[in-house]
């Protein structure tokens, strides 16, 4: 039986993505929103799936990754909200595109369970 996703990402004007791109953690995954004809998304809705459930004391933290700075060897992520009990879903404004290393003009979310108590304390 397939492993049942944990979170979906809806970018505006494209279909809910429930599979992510690379998973680097085993508590954290990356998601491709890909450039459509050169338009970029507006806003990002991310949710838990139906029957999802975190681990306790956990919170889903939501990053915009970038391409590295220059010189560095890791990408760059931008904090920008968390999801968990309570508050299963959140829509995000985009303020644009992130380049990322290849050409394109890709947005990638990042999704990582943490600390319920951390997470909170940075959604002030």
């Amino acid at each position: 039986m397939a492993e049942v996703p944990l979170f979906g990402l809806v970018a505006t004007g494209q279909p809910v993505v429930f599979t992510p791109t690379e998973k680097p953690t085993p508590t954290s995954w990356l998601y491709t929103i890909p450039d459509r004809g050169g338009v970029r998304p507006g806003h990002l809705a991310v949710f838990l799936t139906p029957g999802a459930s975190l681990p306790p004391d956990t919170a889903a933290a939501i990053y915009l990754v970038g391409p590295p700075a220059p010189g560095a060897a890791v990408p760059t992520s931008t904090f920008i909200g968390a999801i968990g009990p309570g508050k299963e879903s959140a829509v995000y404004r985009l303020g644009g595109p992130l380049e990322v290393p290849g050409g394109g003009r890709n947005v990638v979310v990042g999704v990582g369970l943490e600390g319920a108590a951390d997470v909170a304390a940075r959604s002030r």
